[in-house]
């Protein structure tokens, strides 16, 4: 049975595929009821002419910060109230007493100084964020099934933006769209400069585009564990729940590598 507009969600990556939609792929997916724009998504969504209709953000550090702050000024400037959905170190750090937290506070706020030296300033008022429990490099797979468990993350948040959409849509089928893994480029490269690179792109971005592959497929120093080996149990997971989990690239690594079936956007 074809998918419907209302039983599928479309998660955005930032991959260069997604310059390859046509005008009929974009049309649909403007209009589509549920949308997740991931990360950066959202600051350039204008050049796809596609509004995600929810925002994410899983990584609390120097980049992540720098992407949440902009992306709320965005956000109050265009009058958009989407639901904002973040890790729950941020309202923990900055919308906390003194007196709570006060160890992680601590923790951070020296990781930022001694990688970035980075000060940052009260987070810009927004009333729409939506925290959520994330497990950081969970050693064994997981799957939250309300947003008071951790969500299963493990080499990027991915694996985070998946386990949310299937609790806040459990009856759904995933597609993803801008996961390219096997091209380290954005669907904004032109805008990259070296004053804006800091929003832009992360520290990992330069090595990416050397070896060809992003930064998340490709093993670590003590740990050969990727993203495709992380994706491959989430993928059992819909299996087991008899729902598809689906890419529309079809270069994307995920397909390429056998972890997921490609398909197109629209059934």
């Amino acid at each position: 049975m074809a998918a419907t507009m209302t039983d599928t969600v479309y998660i955005f990556g930032t991959g260069r595929s997604l310059l390859a939609l046509d005008a009929e792929e974009r049309a649909y997916l403007d209009a589509h009821p549920r949308t997740l724009g991931m990360n950066r998504y959202y600051l350039h969504y204008e050049r796809l002419g596609i509004l995600p209709r929810m925002l994410f953000l899983s990584d609390f550090n120097y980049y992540a910060d720098l992407i949440l702050r902009r992306c709320i000024e965005r956000l109050q400037h265009l009058g958009h109230a989407l639901p904002y959905y973040v890790s729950e170190t941020y309202p923990q750090f900055y919308r906390t007493p003194a007196w709570r937290h006060p160890v992680r506070k601590r923790r951070l706020r020296r990781q930022l100084m001694q990688q970035h030296g980075y000060r940052p300033e009260p987070l810009p008022a927004y009333d729409h964020l939506v925290p959520f429990p994330v497990s950081n490099e969970a050693p064994r797979f997981h799957w939250a099934r309300d947003l008071s468990q951790p969500l299963y993350h493990r080499r990027g948040s991915l694996t985070v933006a998946i386990n949310l959409v299937n609790i806040l849509h459990p009856g759904c089928d995933v597609k993803l769209l801008g996961i390219d893994l096997s091209d380290a480029g954005y669907f904004y490269d032109e805008m990259i400069t070296d004053s804006n690179r800091d929003l832009w792109v992360d520290d990992k971005y330069d090595r990416s585009v050397r070896e060809g592959r992003h930064a998340n497929a490709r093993p670590k120093r003590h740990d050969d564990f990727t993203l495709c080996d992380a994706m491959r149990a989430v993928r059992g997971e819909f299996d087991r729940q008899g729902r598809r989990l689906l890419c529309c690239n079809p270069r994307s690594l995920l397909v390429t590598d056998g972890v997921l079936d490609s398909a197109p956007v629209i059934d």
